[in-house]
């Protein structure tokens, strides 16, 4: 089991991508995808160690997790043919 290394690292990654948005500074978006890859990872690995320890009560977690994960990243694919900011994300707040 691994839920509270899961769960403090995602906390990290969320850390970090709100820190580059409340400092109103452009980053990259390999650095985002990297991030959001991270994310996705941990949380899948908080939802299976979840779902273990309550006796596999919740297996429909995972999919949605991959079905997130899937549209996240199909988004990802959208942003990178897009020609009006190739590879850098401005987050306006």
């Amino acid at each position: 089991m691994y839920l509270l290394a899961a769960n403090n690292g995602a906390l990290e990654i969320i850390a970090d991508l709100e820190h580059h948005f409340y400092q109103d500074r452009p980053f990259t978006l390999t650095h985002i995808e990297r991030q959001t890859d991270r994310l996705i990872s941990a949380v899948a690995t908080i939802v299976s160690d979840l779902n273990a320890l309550s006796g596999n009560q919740y297996p429909d977690l995972s999919c949605v997790v991959e079905r997130l994960g899937a549209n996240i990243r199909a988004e990802f694919v959208r942003k990178k043919r897009s020609k009006k900011h190739p590879g850098c994300i401005f987050f306006i707040g």
